[in-house]
C-alpha cells in the first residue's frame, strides 16, 4: 500500500510538471515530449529501488532538454550516478531535485550553462565525482563555499569555464582535476601541496611557466 501510495504521487508530481507550456530558444526547446521521455526515465529509476541492492541505481537523462525539474517526493538514495548533462537546469530549479539523491557519489552538470551550483551539491555528503565542465563558472569563492564540506570528493572537473585562478588546497581528498579551457595565467594555489592529487589537465589555460618543483619527480 506504501508503495502504492508513493508512485501515485510521483506520478502526479511528474505528470504536472510535463505539460508546462513549451519554450524554445535559438536552438533549444524544452518541450512535453522531452519531459515525458525523462518522467519515464524518472519512475524506472524509482522502480529499480525494488532490485538495487548497495546504491547501483544509474538515472541518465543527458541531452534531455527540460529545463527546471520537479520536487521528487521521494528518497532516491539508491541511486549511484546522475547525469544531467545539457538539461538546461538552473541553481535554483533543480534544487528539489537534487535533494532527493541523498547518498549520491557520483552527479554530472556538464553544459548547463551555470554561474551557480544548486545548494543541494554541497548537501550530499557521499559525492565522490563532480562533473561541471562546460558552464560559467567565474566565482571561485562560491565554488570554495558550496564544495569544500564534500569530504569524500575525489575527482572535480571545471574544465571549459572562464576561470581565471583555482586554489586546490580547498579540497583536501582530491585525487583528480581538470582545468582544462579555463582562462588561468598561473599554476593553480595547493597544486603541489596536495596529499592526495594525482591527476592535473591545465591543457588551453594561458599559463606560461611551470613551477621548478612540479617536475622535480615527487609528484
Amino acid at each position: 500500500t506504501g508503495w502504492s501510495q508513493t508512485f501515485e504521487t510521483l506520478v502526479r508530481q511528474l505528470n504536472g510538471w510535463l505539460y508546462i507550456r513549451e519554450t524554445r530558444g535559438v536552438d533549444w526547446v524544452i518541450s512535453s515530449q522531452s519531459r515525458s521521455l525523462a518522467a519515464w526515465r524518472i519512475l524506472t529509476c524509482w522502480r529499480a529501488r525494488l532490485s538495487t541492492v548497495g546504491g547501483d541505481a544509474v538515472l541518465d537523462l543527458n541531452g534531455l532538454q527540460l529545463g527546471d525539474l520537479p520536487p521528487l517526493p521521494e528518497d532516491f538514495g539508491h541511486v549511484s550516478s546522475l547525469n544531467l548533462t545539457g538539461t538546461r537546469v538552473t541553481a535554483e530549479g533543480s534544487n528539489g531535485f537534487l535533494k532527493a539523491f541523498t547518498h549520491l557519489p557520483s552527479l554530472t552538470l556538464s553544459g548547463n550553462e551555470l554561474t551557480a551550483l544548486p545548494d543541494a551539491v554541497g548537501q550530499m555528503p557521499q559525492l565522490e565525482r563532480l562533473e561541471l565542465a562546460s558552464n560559467n563558472f567565474s566565482d571561485t569563492e562560491h565554488l570554495y563555499a558550496a564544495l569544500s564540506g564534500l569530504q569524500h570528493l575525489q575527482a572535480l572537473d571545471l574544465g571549459y569555464n572562464p576561470l581565471d585562478a583555482f586554489d586546490v588546497s580547498y579540497f583536501e581528498h582530491l585525487q583528480s582535476l581538470d582545468l582544462r579551457n579555463n582562462n588561468l595565467t598561473e599554476w593553480p594555489a595547493g597544486t603541489l601541496d596536495a596529499q592526495y592529487l594525482r591527476t592535473l589537465n591545465l591543457s588551453r589555460n594561458d599559463i606560461t611557466a611551470i613551477p621548478d618543483q612540479a617536475l622535480d619527480g615527487q609528484h
